[in-house]
């Protein structure tokens, strides 16, 4: 790249730090997106570490969410399979690829009870 171009990537590198990522109203909210990255981190690590590619686990799983990600794990297993399987990475993977809104509804979706329902 020339010096030109690399010195708009800095200018617009810096911009997005101080008024997206570093941005004060953002910041008071740092601890809970941390919370529920960190959540969401160790709930899909437990299962794809359990189940790795048993496809049939997952979709026999008790709740949506380990459904999904084995839903996920299978549309892109060759991409997975070219290494040793690294639960790690699959787990980082999916959650990088996540929006804000559905983290926020996986992150329910795992955390709050389910409504309890009586039969009459």
């Amino acid at each position: 790249m020339s010096d030109q171009k690399v010195a708009l990537i800095k200018e617009l590198k810096d911009f997005n730090y101080k008024q997206i990522y570093k941005h004060q109203k953002l910041l008071t909210y740092i601890e809970y997106v941390e919370k529920i990255i960190e959540n969401l981190f160790y709930y899909y690590l437990h299962n794809v570490t359990e189940y790795q590619m048993n496809f049939s686990m997952y979709k026999n799983a008790p709740d949506k969410p380990a459904q999904r990600i084995g839903d996920y794990i299978e549309r892109r297993q060759s991409a997975y399979t070219l290494e040793p399987f690294n639960a790690t990475r699959v787990v980082i993977d999916y959650i990088a690829g996540m929006t804000d809104d559905y983290a926020l509804k996986t992150f329910e979706e795992i955390t709050l009870p389910k409504p309890i329902e009586f039969v009459r």
